[in-house]
């Protein structure tokens, strides 16, 4: 795989990735998250299913479209977990972050 397109800690991403991977159903499912995580956060020209199977290794998208489509995990609950940690992260520090719709960092 190629480089990521942010300087992110990798302790941190891992950290972060295993927290969601307890509210999935089965491994398998945490696994292709953290590939379609990594892809997301990839230098590839295009985030679709295709391309991010094909930066991961994949021959085909199916698990990256049954990972959105079928697969059993509770997105609300990652969603949640991750608010708390990022919310406890920031406690205390003496910035806020800003986001806006262009997505460039302010």
């Amino acid at each position: 795989m190629s480089s990521s397109l942010f300087d992110i800690d990798t302790s941190l991403l891992d950290h972060l990735l295993k927290l969601a991977a307890k509210h999935c159903s089965r491994k398998p499912t945490s696994d292709t998250i953290h590939d379609y995580v990594l892809g997301l956060l990839s230098h590839i020209p295009r985030h679709n299913t295709w391309q991010m199977a094909e930066f991961a290794g994949h021959s085909h998208p199916f698990l990256y479209q049954h990972l959105l489509s079928r697969a059993v995990w509770d997105q609300e609950a990652i969603r949640a977990e991750l608010l708390h940690e990022h919310l406890a992260f920031l406690s205390g520090k003496s910035y806020s972050p800003v986001v806006d719709e262009t997505g460039f960092i302010k």
